[in-house]
C-alpha cells in the first residue's frame, strides 16, 4: 500500500498542500474500491469522495469504514487471469481484509473525518 499510495500522496500534498486552519482541499477518486486511498488521502487532512459503481466493492468499503468487519486472510490472486504478473511467486500471497482497524476514529483523530 505504502508503495503505490506513497507517490500520490507525496504529489498530491506538494501540488495542493492541506493548510490547517485552511478549509480542506477536495479530492475525487474515481474507482475507489474498498476505500484504501480514499482512507489514506483523507487522513492526511483532505476532504475525499470516492466513487465506486460495484455494489460489492461499495459493501466492503462500507463495511471496512464502519468497523463491522473482523481481519481474515485471503488469497485473491490464486484464481483469474494475471495479466500484470512478472511471475507466478505472488499468487501465493495472502491479503488481510480489512487492512486497518477502527478508521471512522482513525480519521476524527488525524481530522480527516468531516
Amino acid at each position: 500500500r505504502a508503495q503505490a499510495h506513497g507517490p500520490l500522496l507525496s504529489r498530491l500534498q506538494r501540488w495542493v498542500p492541506a493548510s490547517e486552519g485552511h478549509r480542506p482541499p477536495r479530492v475525487l477518486v474515481p474507482g475507489s474500491g474498498l476505500g484504501r486511498l480514499a482512507f489514506d488521502i483523507a487522513k492526511h487532512g483532505y476532504s475525499v469522495t470516492g466513487v465506486e459503481t460495484a455494489p460489492l466493492m461499495l459493501a466492503a468499503c462500507r463495511n471496512i469504514l464502519t468497523g463491522g468487519a473482523s481481519t481474515i486472510r485471503f488469497h485473491p490472486y490464486l484464481h483469474g487471469p494475471h495479466c500484470n504478473e512478472v511471475s507466478g511467486d505472488g499468487r501465493l500471497e495472502a491479503v488481510a481484509y480489512p487492512d486497518i482497524q477502527r478508521p471512522i476514529e482513525e480519521l476524527a483523530a488525524t481530522g480527516g473525518a468531516g
